[in-house]
C-alpha cells in the first residue's frame, strides 16, 4: 500500500543510522495531528524498535526516561537539541556518560552551522544525521557518513525508486548545478490518490549528486542543513535576508538558546533590525556583553546588515517544550507595514 511504501522510506534512515530490532529510539516530537510522529512511530514499530514517545514529556521527564532505558537513537528537531543539549546540563545530566549506549541523532530542521554540529556530536558521543521530509510524502536521510563527513556539510539523499527529487532554478525551471542553490521539486512515481509531477515545494536547498558521496549510492539529493524556505525571505535594505543563514550564525554558540527578531520602522522613517536572544542563565553582564559584540559583528559580515540585539536569561527555564519542537520555527516578524509599531522588547527595562 502507499501507507507501507511510505513507512519503507521513513525506515531507511533509522537504517542508516545502525537501528535494528530491539533498538531504543527516543521519538521528541508529538504523536499528534502532524504526519510526522505519527509516520515515525509506524516506521519504528515496524523495525521493532523500542520506541520512547517522548513529546509530551518536560525536558527533565524525557531525560530520565532516556537514561532509564538506555537510549541508542534520538530523533529530535535541531533546534530543539539546541535547548536539550543546555537543559541536560541544568538538570545535571552529562550525556557522555548517562546516555553511554546513544550512537545516533536523527535531526530535523536547519539553522545549524558545521562548528554547531560538531558541537552537538562531541557533547552527546554520537554521530549526527538528517532528514529531510515534505508533507508530499517525499523523504530523504544522511546515509552512514551522518549529516557533517570529514569537516563538510554530507548529502541527504533521495530515495529514487520512489520519488525524484531535483533543485531547480525557479525562475527558468532548469536543473541548477551541483553545489548550486534552487528550490526542490518533486515527482512523486508511486501514489494514485495524489500524483504529483515537477511538484514545487517551496523549499530551497544546495543541490548534491550522489555521486559526490563517498557512500556510492547514485541517489542524488541536497546538501545536509542547505534547507530554508523562499516565503520566508525578507527583502531589507535591497538586500535578500534568509533566517536560516541568520539562525547559522546566532546558534553557532550553545549560550545561545533561542531568539524572535523584527524588521520595524522607527518615527525617523528608518528601517531597523532587533534581535533579542535569550540566553544562559549563568551569563554575567560582561560575557553576555561580549557575547552580543560578536554576533552583531558576525551577522553584519555575513549579511551585510546592521543588527541591534538585546539579551536575557529565560523567563521560564522549563517552558512548553511542544512549542519548540516545530521543526520550521517561526522566529520573525516583519512590522514595516505598520510605521511606529516597535517590537516588544525594545526600550524594555
Amino acid at each position: 500500500s502507499e501507507l507501507n511504501s511510505l513507512l519503507d522510506a521513513e525506515r531507511v534512515g533509522f537504517i542508516w543510522a545502525g537501528a535494528t530490532e530491539g533498538t531504543v529510539v527516543a521519538l521528541h516530537f508529538p504523536v499528534a495531528m502532524t504526519a510526522a510522529g505519527y509516520w515515525w512511530t509506524l516506521a519504528l514499530y515496524g523495525l521493532k524498535c523500542n520506541t520512547l514517545r517522548l513529546g509530551g514529556q518536560r525536558t527533565h521527564q524525557r531525560l530520565e526516561y532516556m537514561r532509564r532505558y538506555g537510549v541508542e537513537q534520538m530523533m529530535v528537531g535541531s533546534h530543539y537539541l539546541q535547548r536539550l543539549t543546555f537543559l541536560a546540563a541544568e538538570h545535571g545530566f552529562e550525556p557522555r556518560r548517562d546516555f553511554p549506549h546513544l550512537a545516533a541523532l536523527l535531526v530535523t530542521g536547519g539553522g545549524w552551522s558545521v562548528e554547531t554540529a560538531e558541537q552537538w556530536s562531541a557533547t552527546w558521543g554520537a554521530t549526527l544525521y538528517e532528514q529531510y521530509g515534505s508533507s508530499q510524502r517525499c523523504i530523504a536521510w544522511s546515509c552512514e557518513r551522518g549529516m557533517v563527513d570529514g569537516g563538510h556539510r554530507g548529502v541527504v539523499h533521495g530515495l529514487p525508486h520512489q520519488y525524484v527529487v531535483e533543485v531547480i532554478d525557479p525562475t527558468t525551471g532548469d536543473p541548477v548545478e551541483e553545489g548550486s542553490e534552487g528550490e526542490i521539486v518533486l515527482t512523486l512515481l508511486g501514489p494514485r490518490a495524489m500524483p504529483l509531477v515537477r511538484y514545487g515545494t517551496g523549499d530551497r536547498a544546495v543541490f548534491r549528486p550522489g555521486t559526490s558521496c563517498p557512500c556510492g549510492r547514485a541517489f542524488d539529493g541536497i546538501e545536509a542543513g542547505s534547507v530554508g524556505r523562499f516565503d520566508d525571505m525578507l527583502r531589507v535594505r535591497d538586500r535578500n535576508l534568509w533566517p536560516d543563514e541568520v539562525d547559522r550564525v546566532v546558534f553557532s554558540t550553545a549560550s545561545v538558546l533561542d531568539y524572535a527578531a523584527a524588521v520595524w520602522i522607527d518615527d525617523i522613517a528608518q528601517v531597523r533590525l532587533s534581535m533579542n536572544l535569550a540566553l544562559e542563565p549563568s551569563m554575567d553582564a560582561r560575557d553576555s556583553g561580549d557575547l552580543l559584540a560578536r554576533l552583531s559583528a558576525r551577522l553584519r559580515e555575513e549579511t551585510g546588515l546592521r543588527f541591534e540585539l538585546t539579551g536575557r536569561a529565560p523567563e521560564n527555564r522549563e517552558v512548553d517544550d511542544a512549542a519548540l519542537i516545530d521543526g520550521k520555527p517561526r522566529r520573525w516578524t516583519d512590522l514595516r507595514a505598520n510605521p511606529g509599531v516597535v517590537p516588544r522588547w525594545v526600550g524594555a527595562t
